[in-house]
């Protein structure tokens, strides 16, 4: 399972640090960005999804989201269930009515087997965002690292708006 996978031992973060701070270090929001990528990289943590998470909070830290996390490896006691149906489970467990996933899952879940649950599937369409990529022609979806340093928190927090259900 992913929450049991270590990363590989080694100089990798640091390698990846550099690369990031050389591309990334004219970038008008570099100064403020790269701790936090500092802060996720230079971490003690082995665990893939630890990691992950601990790089989902850190970015809702920096920009002062109000975010709930549940460790659903834990918390739901449904670790047999694979894909969708735990997926199911967990919103059902939650007395949730829908379910939100990034527009990759299309080929993952199937709106009727929601359906058959009273579960409203969504599938979540970033808008394309442009913004200025140093003298570069604009590269659109790199990644959040790229956003971050080439906008300030509050243009991020517009951006975060600019999506449709599906």
């Amino acid at each position: 399972m992913i929450n049991e996978v270590e990363v590989s031992e080694g100089k990798w973060s640091e390698k990846l640090l550099r690369t990031i701070e050389m591309a990334y270090k004219k970038a008008p929001c570099f100064s403020d960005a790269f701790p936090v990528i500092n802060e996720v990289l230079s971490s003690e943590e082995r665990l893939i999804g630890n990691l992950a998470k601990k790089s989902v909070q850190s970015v809702s830290d920096y920009l002062q989201l109000p975010t709930t996390y549940v460790n659903s490896a834990g918390e739901y006691s449904n670790k047999e269930l694979k894909g969708q149906s735990r997926i199911i489970d967990i919103v059902e467990k939650e007395n949730g009515s829908d379910y939100i996933n990034p527009i990759g899952g299309t080929d993952l879940y199937e709106k009727k087997t929601f359906q058959e649950k009273n579960i409203r599937l969504h599938f979540l369409q970033t808008k394309k965002i442009v913004y200025p990529q140093s003298k570069n022609e604009f590269v659109p979806f790199l990644s959040i690292i790229d956003v971050l340093m080439f906008n300030n928190k509050m243009d991020i927090k517009n951006y975060l708006n600019e999506f449709e259900l599906i």
